[in-house]
């Protein structure tokens, strides 16, 4: 998990990586009124990305729950093309386009390897993939970037070409 703070004119940029219990839970304790995006994070030998997230609103000392779930009904199952080698590895980005949802992600995120990735509950709408080759050492890295138009429920697999 990481927590955001943006800056602001009474407070600097502040930024937490947590871990969470066996439930998923954490805690974050003596907050300063203000806005903080929570977000779930992949991690990755080369890295990190960010999935799930919400705004929150600290605005007075007491417990706020966020849930971090995906709010649709639908698995997308990504291929890429069989001349991408097998060790190679993509992160993948997704967002809903033209939707906003009061604090919510709108942003999903997966790691392609072995040629496949897969995004779960996805909610109905136009989605744009955006695929970057990872790996701090590569000279040239490969992307890709398809927009998808996901149904209300159901798999659906698309073949996504980089370059």
């Amino acid at each position: 998990m990481n927590v955001d703070r943006p800056p602001t004119d009474t407070l600097a940029p502040r930024d937490w990586d947590l871990v969470t219990d066996a439930h998923g839970r954490f805690e974050l304790v003596d907050l300063a009124p203000g806005t903080y995006d929570v977000m779930r994070v992949i991690r990755e030998e080369w890295g990190a990305m960010h999935d799930l997230s919400q705004r929150v609103e600290i605005t007075e000392a007491r417990v706020y729950d966020v849930e971090l779930r995906p709010r649709g009904a639908t698995t997308l199952v990504g291929r890429l093309p069989s001349t991408v080698a097998t060790d190679a590895c993509f992160s993948v980005s997704a967002e809903l386009q033209g939707s906003e949802r009061n604090g919510q992600s709108l942003w999903r995120g997966a790691v392609a390897k072995n040629g496949r990735f897969e995004l779960d509950g996805l909610e109905a709408g136009r989605w744009s993939l955006l695929l970057f080759e990872s790996g701090l050492a590569l000279p040239q890295r490969r992307s890709g970037r398809l927009d998808v138009d996901v149904p209300a429920s159901g798999t659906i697999t698309v073949d996504v070409d980089v370059k």
